[in-house]
């Protein structure tokens, strides 16, 4: 099915904006050679079968929503989708390069503060000799 996608119904595929590897194989039937669908050889109608997708990508136009945490839960939604495929599937757009920053953003705050904090402690105790002052500051 995915080759008579890809070659019949083109513009789907292309609009679609899916990245499929590998790609699917080449197969078209010129019916114009022909003076009905009835005339056209089976040999010509047999399409090849595709290789198995190991590698899919393709992009998300989303609206109506509103929040921070609206897009957090369709990014997490969507993730959640793509990891029980199949197929390693990656999603692509605006919420997923915008929005995902912000599922984690909180966790990474707290390991800069705490490595600045680690470094300020080690800093003052090596300038000041005392640990119990570098605590304290």
């Amino acid at each position: 099915y995915l080759t008579a996608w890809k070659n019949d119904d083109t513009f789907a595929y292309t609009a679609s904006q899916a990245a499929i590897r590998p790609e699917p194989a080449e197969w078209s039937v010129d019916r114009n050679d022909h003076d009905s669908l009835d005339t056209i050889p089976d040999y010509e109608l047999l399409i090849p079968k595709s290789q198995p997708i190991n590698y899919s990508q393709f992009s998300f136009y989303v609206s109506g929503l509103h929040g921070t945490s609206e897009f957090i839960q369709l990014i997490k939604d969507v993730r959640e989708v793509c990891a029980e495929s199949e197929v390693p599937t990656y999603p692509l757009g605006v919420p997923f390069t915008y929005w995902e920053q912000y599922i984690y953003l909180r966790y990474y705050l707290m390991v800069a503060l705490s490595a600045v904090l680690a470094a300020i402690f080690v800093v003052v105790a090596i300038v000041m000799v005392n640990p119990w002052l570098a605590l304290i500051v």
